[in-house]
């Protein structure tokens, strides 16, 4: 039997940026409790990303989606992350 693919977020982020950082953890620390995967994706490795997001990150997508942008509360995400992977 194949495991089920978990939902996959992607988190847009860049290096030295201490919001990205908090992002990430909360990411982190949430994935295993609701049961998702998530893609970091530093915007500056690629120009048309760099382009799209300039100094707006970090970024929360679901799919096509942008869930959630900076800044946010730990609280938010958990329930945006949430209302995500129930539809």
């Amino acid at each position: 039997m194949v495991p089920a693919r978990r939902p996959r977020f992607v988190l847009y982020d860049r290096d030295g940026c201490h919001l990205c950082a908090e992002a990430r953890a909360q990411l982190e620390r949430l994935a295993p409790v609701l049961d998702f995967d998530v893609t970091v994706l530093d915007v500056d490795a690629d120009p048309a990303l760099a382009a799209r997001y300039g100094e707006r990150v970090p970024v929360v997508a679901f799919g096509a989606e942008e869930i959630i942008a900076a800044p946010f509360e730990p609280p938010a995400l958990r329930v945006v992350i949430a209302r995500a992977l129930s539809r």
